[in-house]
């Protein structure tokens, strides 16, 4: 029996299993884990690994095909034309039915787009009940009262 196979073995065994427990119990261990998993986690290139593993994951493109998209749309969200990304930062829109991806969108565009079902027929109504009560708000007090949207300009 070779080395290797021994080893094999003994790592089988309930003995080995049960001192991996009970060092992972050890908050000696724990607080050593959780400062090296930190420091990990904020180098820049643990970063990207992590990025480009989620993408293939979830969308089957690499981190460079990503930034070609982001390129390609001039480093602003496909929909709106906003830099602005919201809290979790540019999100791949993709059609859920096929997966086929169609742009890098901003929370917001994302979140709306989702939430709507990618209906084109229902995302054209709510832009028409939206411009309907700002025309109802406009004729009401003889001014517009229209938000602007979150770059600071008017629709």
């Amino acid at each position: 029996m070779t080395r290797k196979e021994k080893m094999r073995l003994y790592q089988q065994t309930p003995e080995f299993k049960a001192r991996g427990r009970i060092r992972r119990q050890d908050p000696e261990f724990k607080a050593n884990r959780k400062k090296y998993m930190d420091e990990y986690s904020r180098r820049p290139e643990s970063k990207r690994k992590q990025k480009n593993y989620n993408l293939m994951r979830c969308y089957g493109i690499t981190i460079d095909e990503y930034e070609t998209m982001m390129s390609r749309q001039g480093g602003v969200c496909a929909c709106c034309g906003g830099k602005e990304w919201g809290p979790k930062g540019p999100g791949v829109d993709h059609n859920h039915e096929t997966g086929k991806i169609r742009g890098i969108l901003c929370g917001w565009c994302n979140c709306a787009a989702g939430y709507l079902g990618d209906n084109p027929g229902r995302i054209r109504m709510l832009a028409d009940y939206i411009d309907k009560h700002n025309e109802e708000e406009k004729d009401d007090t003889g001014r517009s009262n229209r938000n602007t949207n979150r770059q600071g300009q008017g629709e």
